[in-house]
């Protein structure tokens, strides 16, 4: 039963859409802890990086600019502790060769930029976490087209954001950072429909490598978006990753840094929509298991799945109204509630879909 009293068909429940107008399309976004208590949903939108805030009693507020982004546009955000003060910071690939990191000032804002990394063409994906082994603070990982990205041990941002160490990894279009075992994390790279694991071994000597790969498969179609998430309760990270076939393909984590296979496969494969465009993974039914939303840009709609706790996954279609030319998604706990809400991007706006449970 949702919470509006109208029982549902199914256990995922929403509000009635609402409509954040982004004057222009945004880019990017991502659903982060700005601020205590609660999450704000920051998002790319020309040369600015801007918040918005959805709370159950008094609704949705913003956006407002938060931060300048140089070299836009920016076509990924991600976030975590950079600088480990406790405070979230935010990192983002944009029209640049090495991405963008804002520190967060602990009041919902950014107090200031500048430049991480290293790398050739253009940044268009990051990912954020904390390498095994490492220094505190979150560290990442960067995906360029034309040239090389990085693989980045940072070790101090209150300055000028000092590299602990990088490592360049070349031509990968997507990349993920997922802990794969008890005491490993790996670099998850596509480079087309080839998918590589490799372990990330870093040192408190000033050096980042990455260890022999323990797993190398071909998708059934060019990569589009890969996340990592704990789908089966293991305590590992598994990987979702979106093909342009209209497919999500579900990687479930060995420990050893390889796949375990599912119906004589290395993954299960499941259709999402037409036009699938992005993937992003979340508590949308607050049971606790991580489930898996898609934005489908032909269809103009979501197909969100739902996780039976053991990474086995229930679809369900749900028409997007109110906008059109959907592109972006992200999924979190806006207001709150311990339920993951949506927000996607379409012409000119943003949706956010609040949890109703």
């Amino acid at each position: 039963m949702c919470g509006d009293g109208v029982v549902a068909a199914d256990n995922l429940c929403f509000k009635a859409a609402l409509t954040l107008n982004s004057e222009g399309t945004a880019t990017a976004l991502v659903i982060a802890g700005l601020a205590p208590p609660g999450n704000a949903l920051v998002f790319a939108i020309g040369g600015s990086l801007a918040r918005a805030d959805y709370d159950r009693t008094t609704g949705l507020s913003g956006p407002r600019i938060i931060a300048a982004i140089t070299s836009a546009p920016m076509t990924d955000l991600d976030a975590g502790d950079l600088d480990a003060d406790g405070d979230i910071d935010l990192l983002g690939a944009r029209g640049a060769s090495n991405p963008q990191a804002f520190r967060g000032d602990g009041q919902g804002g950014a107090q200031s930029s500048f430049s991480v990394g290293s790398g050739e063409g253009t940044s268009v994906d990051v990912t954020v976490a904390d390498f095994y082994g490492s220094e505190p603070g979150a560290d990442f990982a960067a995906a360029n087209t034309s040239g090389c990205g990085t693989v980045v041990q940072l070790k101090d941002l209150s300055g000028e954001g000092l590299v602990r160490s990088a490592l360049q990894i070349c031509s990968p279009t997507r990349v993920e950072l997922a802990q794969t075992g008890p005491t490993t994390t790996s670099l998850a790279s596509v480079r087309g429909k080839s998918l590589i694991v490799e372990p990330v071994i870093p040192s408190l000597a000033g050096s980042v490598t990455l260890g022999a790969a323990t797993a190398s498969l071909n998708l059934p179609a060019d990569t589009l978006r890969i996340q990592a998430a704990d789908l089966n309760g293991d305590n590992l990270e598994d990987l979702v990753v979106l093909t342009a076939d209209d497919q999500i393909h579900v990687l479930l984590s060995n420990g050893s840094g390889g796949f375990t296979a599912q119906g004589g496969a290395d993954f299960a494969s499941y259709p999402t929509g037409a036009g699938a465009v992005d993937v992003a993974i979340g508590d949308l039914d607050g049971d606790g298991d991580r489930d898996i939303a898609v934005v489908n840009q032909g269809d103009n709609s979501l197909t969100l799945f739902v996780n039976d706790g053991t990474a086995g996954f229930t679809a369900e279609t749900r028409a997007v109204t109110a906008g059109s030319s959907l592109s972006r998604l992200a999924v979190g706990d806006l207001d709150g509630d311990g339920v993951a809400d949506i927000a996607v991007t379409a012409a000119g706006v943003i949706l956010i879909l609040p949890s109703d449970p």
